[in-house]
Protein backbone atom coordinates (compact mmCIF):
# COMPACT_ATOMS: atom_id res chain seq x y z
CA UNK A 1 0.00 0.00 0.00
CA UNK A 2 2.77 2.25 -0.47
CA UNK A 3 2.46 3.17 -3.94
CA UNK A 4 0.97 5.85 -4.58
CA UNK A 5 3.26 9.48 -4.53
CA UNK A 6 2.39 12.32 -2.07
CA UNK A 7 1.32 14.49 -5.09
CA UNK A 8 -1.39 12.10 -5.83
CA UNK A 9 -3.04 11.97 -2.32
CA UNK A 10 -6.63 12.47 -2.82
CA UNK A 11 -8.18 15.00 -0.18
CA UNK A 12 -10.33 13.74 2.50
CA UNK A 13 -13.92 13.99 2.67
CA UNK A 14 -15.06 17.57 2.79
CA UNK A 15 -18.11 16.07 5.39
CA UNK A 16 -15.70 18.21 8.09
CA UNK A 17 -16.39 15.06 10.78
CA UNK A 18 -12.67 14.41 10.82
CA UNK A 19 -12.14 12.75 13.85
CA UNK A 20 -8.34 13.39 14.09
CA UNK A 21 -7.54 11.30 17.13
CA UNK A 22 -5.24 13.10 18.55
CA UNK A 23 -3.95 13.51 21.83
CA UNK A 24 -4.79 16.72 22.67
CA UNK A 25 -7.32 18.04 20.25
CA UNK A 26 -10.83 16.16 20.61
CA UNK A 27 -13.27 18.70 22.13
CA UNK A 28 -16.91 17.80 23.56
CA UNK A 29 -19.73 19.80 25.77
CA UNK A 30 -18.59 19.71 29.35
CA UNK A 31 -19.53 21.79 32.38
CA UNK A 32 -17.41 24.08 33.48
CA UNK A 33 -17.19 25.02 37.07
CA UNK A 34 -17.23 28.53 38.04
CA UNK A 35 -13.90 28.63 39.47
CA UNK A 36 -10.94 27.02 38.16
CA UNK A 37 -7.86 25.96 40.45
CA UNK A 38 -4.75 27.80 40.06
CA UNK A 39 -2.00 25.15 39.16
CA UNK A 40 0.63 26.23 41.28
CA UNK A 41 -0.67 27.67 44.78
CA UNK A 42 -4.07 26.49 44.76
CA UNK A 43 -6.23 29.77 44.82
CA UNK A 44 -9.12 30.28 42.22
CA UNK A 45 -9.84 32.96 40.23
CA UNK A 46 -12.54 34.73 42.64
CA UNK A 47 -9.06 34.61 45.06
CA UNK A 48 -7.08 36.42 43.17
CA UNK A 49 -9.41 38.74 41.13
CA UNK A 50 -6.94 41.61 39.71
CA UNK A 51 -5.01 41.96 36.61
CA UNK A 52 -1.49 43.24 36.55
CA UNK A 53 -0.79 46.79 34.96
CA UNK A 54 -0.91 45.85 31.41
CA UNK A 55 -3.42 43.58 31.53
CA UNK A 56 -5.87 45.68 33.34
CA UNK A 57 -5.59 48.31 30.39
CA UNK A 58 -6.70 45.50 28.04
CA UNK A 59 -10.34 45.50 26.82
CA UNK A 60 -10.12 41.51 26.64
CA UNK A 61 -13.77 41.79 25.37
CA UNK A 62 -12.75 43.29 22.20
CA UNK A 63 -10.21 40.71 20.98
CA UNK A 64 -13.14 38.02 20.08
CA UNK A 65 -15.20 40.76 18.13
CA UNK A 66 -14.40 41.64 14.32
CA UNK A 67 -12.25 43.91 14.17
CA UNK A 68 -14.17 47.76 12.88
CA UNK A 69 -13.41 49.37 9.28
CA UNK A 70 -10.48 50.55 8.73
CA UNK A 71 -8.87 49.07 12.10
CA UNK A 72 -4.95 49.10 11.73
CA UNK A 73 -3.72 44.98 10.65
CA UNK A 74 -0.47 43.58 11.09
CA UNK A 75 0.24 40.07 9.02
CA UNK A 76 2.42 36.89 10.26
CA UNK A 77 4.51 34.72 8.50
CA UNK A 78 1.73 33.27 6.23
CA UNK A 79 -0.10 36.10 5.77
CA UNK A 80 -2.75 36.06 8.24
CA UNK A 81 -3.89 39.11 9.46
CA UNK A 82 -3.72 40.16 13.36
CA UNK A 83 -5.48 42.81 15.29
CA UNK A 84 -4.89 45.07 18.39
CA UNK A 85 -1.82 43.65 18.41
CA UNK A 86 0.58 44.50 21.66
CA UNK A 87 3.50 42.96 23.85
CA UNK A 88 2.80 41.59 27.53
CA UNK A 89 6.23 41.47 28.56
CA UNK A 90 8.87 38.88 28.70
CA UNK A 91 8.51 35.19 29.42
CA UNK A 92 9.77 36.09 33.05
CA UNK A 93 7.75 38.88 33.72
CA UNK A 94 4.61 36.96 32.53
CA UNK A 95 5.86 33.99 34.61
CA UNK A 96 6.22 36.35 37.60
CA UNK A 97 2.93 38.59 37.46
CA UNK A 98 0.18 35.17 37.12
CA UNK A 99 0.85 34.64 40.89
CA UNK A 100 -1.78 37.57 40.79
CA UNK A 101 -3.28 38.16 37.29
CA UNK A 102 -5.00 35.38 35.83
CA UNK A 103 -4.15 36.49 32.15
CA UNK A 104 -0.81 36.33 32.83
CA UNK A 105 -1.11 32.93 34.82
CA UNK A 106 -3.33 31.76 31.71
CA UNK A 107 -0.52 32.84 29.04
CA UNK A 108 2.12 31.03 31.11
CA UNK A 109 0.21 27.80 31.21
CA UNK A 110 -0.14 27.96 27.25
CA UNK A 111 3.47 29.20 26.51
CA UNK A 112 5.32 27.89 28.98
CA UNK A 113 8.40 30.06 28.28
CA UNK A 114 9.90 32.36 31.29
CA UNK A 115 13.22 33.75 29.46
CA UNK A 116 14.17 36.98 29.96
CA UNK A 117 15.05 37.11 25.92
CA UNK A 118 11.56 36.09 24.88
CA UNK A 119 8.78 38.92 24.43
CA UNK A 120 5.35 37.49 24.79
CA UNK A 121 2.66 39.06 22.71
CA UNK A 122 -1.23 38.96 21.71
CA UNK A 123 -3.63 39.80 18.93
CA UNK A 124 -7.11 39.57 17.14
CA UNK A 125 -6.73 36.44 14.68
CA UNK A 126 -9.31 35.02 12.61
CA UNK A 127 -10.70 31.45 13.43
CA UNK A 128 -13.16 30.49 10.80
CA UNK A 129 -16.98 32.05 9.60
CA UNK A 130 -19.78 30.98 11.64
CA UNK A 131 -23.33 31.61 11.18
CA UNK A 132 -25.05 34.12 12.56
CA UNK A 133 -27.80 33.90 16.04
CA UNK A 134 -30.24 32.87 13.08
CA UNK A 135 -28.33 30.68 11.30
CA UNK A 136 -27.83 32.64 8.09
CA UNK A 137 -25.30 34.72 7.38
CA UNK A 138 -21.34 34.03 7.58
CA UNK A 139 -19.73 35.81 10.40
CA UNK A 140 -16.38 35.66 10.87
CA UNK A 141 -14.92 34.40 14.39
CA UNK A 142 -11.73 35.93 16.20
CA UNK A 143 -9.75 34.54 19.12
CA UNK A 144 -6.90 35.84 21.04
CA UNK A 145 -3.10 34.80 19.44
CA UNK A 146 -0.19 34.45 22.08
CA UNK A 147 3.17 34.67 20.37
CA UNK A 148 6.52 34.46 22.03
CA UNK A 149 9.44 35.33 20.24
CA UNK A 150 13.46 34.81 21.30
CA UNK A 151 16.58 34.62 19.60
CA UNK A 152 16.15 30.99 18.87
CA UNK A 153 12.39 31.21 17.27
CA UNK A 154 9.04 31.49 18.39
CA UNK A 155 6.11 29.39 19.33
CA UNK A 156 2.14 30.21 19.23
CA UNK A 157 -0.54 29.25 21.57
CA UNK A 158 -4.22 30.51 21.03
CA UNK A 159 -7.26 31.50 23.88
CA UNK A 160 -10.66 31.28 23.27
CA UNK A 161 -13.91 31.97 24.71
CA UNK A 162 -15.85 29.24 26.24
CA UNK A 163 -18.94 28.92 23.93
CA UNK A 164 -20.84 28.92 26.91
CA UNK A 165 -20.02 32.81 27.95
CA UNK A 166 -20.38 34.03 23.85
CA UNK A 167 -24.09 35.48 24.74
CA UNK A 168 -22.28 37.65 27.21
CA UNK A 169 -21.12 39.46 23.96
CA UNK A 170 -23.71 38.24 21.71
CA UNK A 171 -21.55 36.15 19.34
CA UNK A 172 -22.44 33.30 17.78
CA UNK A 173 -20.93 29.91 19.94
CA UNK A 174 -19.91 28.37 16.76
CA UNK A 175 -15.85 27.70 16.72
CA UNK A 176 -15.74 28.59 20.62
CA UNK A 177 -13.93 26.57 23.40
CA UNK A 178 -15.84 23.26 25.24
CA UNK A 179 -13.85 21.91 27.85
CA UNK A 180 -12.90 18.33 26.95
CA UNK A 181 -13.78 15.44 28.93
CA UNK A 182 -11.07 13.34 30.81
CA UNK A 183 -13.06 10.24 30.42
CA UNK A 184 -13.10 10.01 26.63
CA UNK A 185 -14.07 11.22 23.21
CA UNK A 186 -17.77 11.99 23.39
CA UNK A 187 -19.63 10.06 20.27
CA UNK A 188 -23.36 11.58 20.98
CA UNK A 189 -21.27 15.16 20.59
CA UNK A 190 -19.73 14.13 16.98
CA UNK A 191 -23.39 12.22 16.30
CA UNK A 192 -24.80 15.41 16.69
CA UNK A 193 -22.55 17.47 14.71
CA UNK A 194 -22.95 14.95 12.01
CA UNK A 195 -26.49 15.38 12.17
CA UNK A 196 -25.84 19.61 12.14
CA UNK A 197 -24.19 19.12 8.82
CA UNK A 198 -26.73 16.73 7.15
CA UNK A 199 -29.80 19.03 7.81
CA UNK A 200 -28.36 22.79 8.31
CA UNK A 201 -25.44 22.61 5.74
CA UNK A 202 -27.85 22.40 2.67
CA UNK A 203 -26.06 19.62 1.01
CA UNK A 204 -22.43 21.31 1.22
CA UNK A 205 -20.96 19.29 3.91
CA UNK A 206 -22.00 16.08 2.59
CA UNK A 207 -20.02 15.69 -0.98
CA UNK A 208 -17.68 17.50 -2.80
CA UNK A 209 -18.60 20.21 -5.20
CA UNK A 210 -17.56 20.40 -8.82
CA UNK A 211 -16.18 23.97 -10.26
CA UNK A 212 -16.91 25.71 -12.85
CA UNK A 213 -14.16 23.93 -14.21
CA UNK A 214 -14.27 20.27 -13.44
CA UNK A 215 -17.31 17.81 -12.93
CA UNK A 216 -18.24 15.99 -9.54
CA UNK A 217 -15.87 13.10 -9.17
CA UNK A 218 -17.92 9.77 -9.88
CA UNK A 219 -18.55 7.06 -7.20
CA UNK A 220 -15.73 4.71 -6.62
CA UNK A 221 -17.07 0.97 -7.88
CA UNK A 222 -16.47 -2.05 -7.10
CA UNK A 223 -16.29 -1.59 -3.68
CA UNK A 224 -15.58 -3.47 -0.88
CA UNK A 225 -16.32 -2.71 2.29
CA UNK A 226 -17.11 -3.68 6.02
CA UNK A 227 -20.73 -4.52 6.66
CA UNK A 228 -20.61 -2.85 10.23
CA UNK A 229 -23.98 -5.18 10.96
CA UNK A 230 -22.90 -8.49 9.81
CA UNK A 231 -19.38 -7.74 10.82
CA UNK A 232 -17.80 -9.09 7.77
CA UNK A 233 -16.05 -8.34 4.63
CA UNK A 234 -19.00 -7.45 1.67
CA UNK A 235 -19.76 -6.26 -1.92
CA UNK A 236 -20.75 -2.65 -0.83
CA UNK A 237 -23.68 -1.49 -3.03
CA UNK A 238 -22.65 1.01 -5.43
CA UNK A 239 -23.93 4.61 -4.37
CA UNK A 240 -23.92 3.79 -0.93
CA UNK A 241 -23.38 5.92 2.17
CA UNK A 242 -19.39 4.38 3.90
CA UNK A 243 -17.15 5.64 6.14
CA UNK A 244 -13.52 5.52 5.71
CA UNK A 245 -10.25 5.45 7.43
CA UNK A 246 -7.19 7.53 6.86
CA UNK A 247 -4.15 6.22 8.87
CA UNK A 248 -0.37 4.73 8.58
CA UNK A 249 0.24 0.84 8.76
CA UNK A 250 1.50 -0.87 12.03
CA UNK A 251 5.29 -2.03 12.00
CA UNK A 252 3.79 -5.85 12.60
CA UNK A 253 2.03 -7.88 10.46
CA UNK A 254 -1.56 -8.35 10.95
CA UNK A 255 -4.33 -9.74 9.69
CA UNK A 256 -5.19 -8.34 5.77
CA UNK A 257 -7.39 -9.42 3.32
CA UNK A 258 -6.09 -11.84 1.07
CA UNK A 259 -6.69 -14.31 -1.79
CA UNK A 260 -6.42 -16.77 0.50
CA UNK A 261 -8.78 -15.96 3.72
CA UNK A 262 -11.04 -13.78 1.45
CA UNK A 263 -14.14 -16.14 1.68
CA UNK A 264 -13.47 -16.72 5.37
CA UNK A 265 -13.53 -13.15 6.35
CA UNK A 266 -16.69 -13.02 3.88
CA UNK A 267 -18.63 -15.33 5.98
CA UNK A 268 -21.29 -13.80 8.97
CA UNK A 269 -19.35 -12.37 11.94
CA UNK A 270 -15.77 -13.48 10.62
CA UNK A 271 -14.19 -9.61 11.75
CA UNK A 272 -15.98 -10.33 15.11
CA UNK A 273 -14.13 -13.80 15.85
CA UNK A 274 -10.89 -12.12 14.56
CA UNK A 275 -10.64 -8.96 15.75
CA UNK A 276 -7.68 -9.83 18.36
CA UNK A 277 -5.76 -10.08 14.78
CA UNK A 278 -6.29 -6.39 13.94
CA UNK A 279 -4.24 -3.48 15.58
CA UNK A 280 -5.37 -1.42 17.69
CA UNK A 281 -6.44 1.77 15.08
CA UNK A 282 -8.65 -0.74 12.98
CA UNK A 283 -10.48 -1.80 16.08
CA UNK A 284 -11.12 1.51 17.28
CA UNK A 285 -12.17 2.67 13.78
CA UNK A 286 -14.76 0.00 13.51
CA UNK A 287 -16.06 0.48 17.03
CA UNK A 288 -16.15 4.06 16.13
CA UNK A 289 -17.47 3.38 12.53
CA UNK A 290 -20.53 0.92 14.63
CA UNK A 291 -21.64 4.29 16.74
CA UNK A 292 -21.89 6.29 13.75
CA UNK A 293 -25.06 5.93 11.45
CA UNK A 294 -23.42 4.20 8.72
CA UNK A 295 -23.81 0.26 7.69
CA UNK A 296 -20.10 0.18 5.76
CA UNK A 297 -16.66 0.68 6.92
CA UNK A 298 -13.82 1.01 4.20
CA UNK A 299 -10.16 0.12 5.61
CA UNK A 300 -7.32 -0.33 2.74
CA UNK A 301 -6.19 -3.09 4.14
CA UNK A 302 -9.19 -5.19 4.51
CA UNK A 303 -11.22 -3.97 1.41
CA UNK A 304 -8.53 -4.48 -0.75
CA UNK A 305 -7.00 -7.92 -2.06
CA UNK A 306 -3.57 -7.06 -0.99
CA UNK A 307 -2.06 -10.14 -3.20
CA UNK A 308 -4.57 -9.86 -5.98
CA UNK A 309 -2.65 -7.39 -8.23
CA UNK A 310 -5.66 -6.94 -10.57
CA UNK A 311 -8.23 -5.90 -8.12
CA UNK A 312 -5.21 -3.67 -5.64
CA UNK A 313 -4.41 -1.99 -9.27
CA UNK A 314 -8.14 -1.05 -9.97
CA UNK A 315 -8.49 0.15 -6.17
CA UNK A 316 -5.25 1.88 -6.25
CA UNK A 317 -6.26 4.12 -8.88
CA UNK A 318 -9.49 5.19 -7.43
CA UNK A 319 -8.26 6.63 -4.16
CA UNK A 320 -9.21 9.98 -4.65
CA UNK A 321 -12.52 8.67 -5.32
CA UNK A 322 -12.84 6.33 -2.21
CA UNK A 323 -12.10 9.69 0.16
CA UNK A 324 -13.94 12.03 -1.71
CA UNK A 325 -17.24 10.44 -1.85
CA UNK A 326 -16.77 9.43 1.85
CA UNK A 327 -19.40 10.50 4.02
CA UNK A 328 -17.21 10.62 6.75
CA UNK A 329 -13.17 10.23 6.71
CA UNK A 330 -11.79 8.82 10.33
CA UNK A 331 -8.54 10.08 10.80
CA UNK A 332 -5.85 8.38 12.83
CA UNK A 333 -2.79 11.03 13.24
CA UNK A 334 -0.15 10.89 16.26
CA UNK A 335 3.40 11.41 16.50
CA UNK A 336 6.12 9.19 15.87
CA UNK A 337 9.16 9.20 16.68
CA UNK A 338 11.21 9.16 13.29
CA UNK A 339 12.92 5.76 12.64
CA UNK A 340 10.33 4.01 14.61
CA UNK A 341 7.71 1.47 13.81
CA UNK A 342 4.14 3.08 14.14
CA UNK A 343 2.41 0.74 16.48
CA UNK A 344 -0.90 1.73 15.18
CA UNK A 345 -2.36 1.03 18.69
CA UNK A 346 -5.79 2.93 18.68
CA UNK A 347 -7.52 6.27 18.81
CA UNK A 348 -6.28 8.12 21.83
CA UNK A 349 -8.78 9.58 23.57
CA UNK A 350 -11.29 7.05 22.89
CA UNK A 351 -13.13 5.22 25.34
CA UNK A 352 -9.67 5.58 27.44
CA UNK A 353 -8.94 8.31 30.12
CA UNK A 354 -6.93 10.85 28.78
CA UNK A 355 -5.13 12.84 31.33
CA UNK A 356 -3.58 14.92 28.89
CA UNK A 357 -6.95 16.04 27.16
CA UNK A 358 -7.26 18.87 30.44
CA UNK A 359 -7.26 22.46 29.25
CA UNK A 360 -6.59 25.41 31.94
CA UNK A 361 -9.65 27.68 31.86
CA UNK A 362 -9.46 31.30 34.00
CA UNK A 363 -12.03 34.18 34.89
CA UNK A 364 -10.26 37.54 32.65
CA UNK A 365 -12.84 40.23 33.23
CA UNK A 366 -16.24 38.57 33.67
CA UNK A 367 -15.34 35.97 30.82
CA UNK A 368 -13.71 32.66 31.20
CA UNK A 369 -10.96 32.09 28.53
CA UNK A 370 -9.21 28.40 27.65
CA UNK A 371 -6.46 27.47 26.76
CA UNK A 372 -7.35 25.93 22.64
CA UNK A 373 -5.44 23.36 20.94
CA UNK A 374 -2.93 23.59 19.36
CA UNK A 375 -2.99 24.24 15.34
CA UNK A 376 -3.92 21.48 13.86
CA UNK A 377 -1.85 21.77 10.38
CA UNK A 378 1.04 22.48 12.49
CA UNK A 379 0.40 19.60 14.66
CA UNK A 380 0.11 17.07 11.79
CA UNK A 381 3.32 18.39 10.63
CA UNK A 382 4.94 16.27 13.14
CA UNK A 383 3.13 13.14 12.29
CA UNK A 384 3.92 10.12 9.82
CA UNK A 385 0.09 10.65 9.03
CA UNK A 386 0.92 13.91 7.25
CA UNK A 387 3.29 11.61 5.20
CA UNK A 388 0.95 8.80 3.71
CA UNK A 389 -0.21 7.81 0.51
CA UNK A 390 -3.80 8.37 2.04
Amino acid sequence: MRGVAKEQQPSLSKLGLVLTVLRFQLRELATVKSSFMHPMDGTTDSDRPDLCDVCSTIDFASYFRPPTEGELRSENAVGGAMYKARKLGTGAEIRRKGAHCSFCDLAYTAMNTDGNDTTVSMSSYFCGNSRDIEGEDELPTYYILLRAASPNGQNVAYLQLLADDAYLLDLSTEFRARVPREAGFDMAQACRWLEICRTEHSGTCSMPRATDDEALPPQPVDLLAIDLVNMSICHMPFGSEYVALSYCWPAITYLTLLDSNREALFQHRALLNNMHKLPGTVRDAIECAQELPFRYLWIDALCIVQDDFEHKDKQLRQMDRVYSCASLTLVCAYPVARDEGDPCDGFPGLNKHAPDRARSVRLVQGLRLMVASPCIDNYLLSTRWEKRCW
